[in-house]
């Protein structure tokens, strides 16, 4: 199981250095520019550039991104006066929690009460399996993914806020919300493996197969 878990961890680490890069090489050839202003004058928009570096080489950027992100520095906002992108989301998370779990006590509430006679009849620890297995990734889903009810009812939550930083090019918000809901799906991915092997020592995992 130790070989296993640091095994996946390794595998974790490699995608999220792919999510972080196809992330950023998307953005680095997305339209426009955070500074689209009208009242901002070309003059102004090409010293703006400068100044964040936006002008330099790709590589540049990209190395100098990941830099930063080794000493746990996500960036700040070029919309909202270059606040941390760090505090931003943490100060955005408790709502978007709130939101996903109230979603996800109801919908599990009436999951339990609906599968009641499917667990009385078979065994309860097979039952759970497929239990764990949805409620996992739905949990990080319901509240990463509550976009639309964020917007209607204007909840300052994560969701909110990807879609104003998409809609105002704000590089580092985006590529800071990118890694932080892939580091919630992929760790609650690897606790529900995990899971598996405690819920049914029966269960091996060894290259991704469940052998009994």
């Amino acid at each position: 199981m130790k070989k296993y878990v640091l095994v996946r961890i390794m595998y974790m680490m490699i995608a999220i250095a792919l999510i972080v890069s196809i992330t950023f090489l998307l953005l680095e050839f997305m339209p426009g520019s955070p500074f689209n202003d009208l009242r901002l004058t070309p003059e102004q928009r090409v010293l703006l550039d400068e100044k964040y570096g936006l002008n330099d080489p790709i590589a540049v950027k990209y190395a100098r991104y990941v830099g930063n992100l080794f000493h746990g520095d996500l960036g700040t906002s070029f919309i909202f006066n270059n606040q941390n992108v760090s505090d931003m989301i943490a100060a955005r998370m408790s709502s978007s929690i709130l939101v996903g779990l109230q979603a996800l006590v109801c919908g599990s509430v009436v999951g339990i009460l609906l599968g009641i006679e499917v667990i009385l009849k078979h065994a309860v620890r097979n039952a759970l399996i497929p239990v764990v297995t949805i409620l996992g990734p739905m949990t990080v889903t319901l509240i990463t993914g509550s976009t639309v009810v964020e917007r209607i009812f204007s909840v300052p939550g994560l969701g909110n806020l990807l879609v104003t930083s998409i809609q105002s090019n704000d590089y580092f918000v985006i590529l800071g919300e990118g890694l932080v809901f892939s580091l919630m799906f992929l760790s609650v991915v690897l606790v529900v493996d995990i899971l598996y092997g405690l819920i049914d020592p029966r269960i091996r995992l060894t290259g991704g197969n469940s052998n009994e």
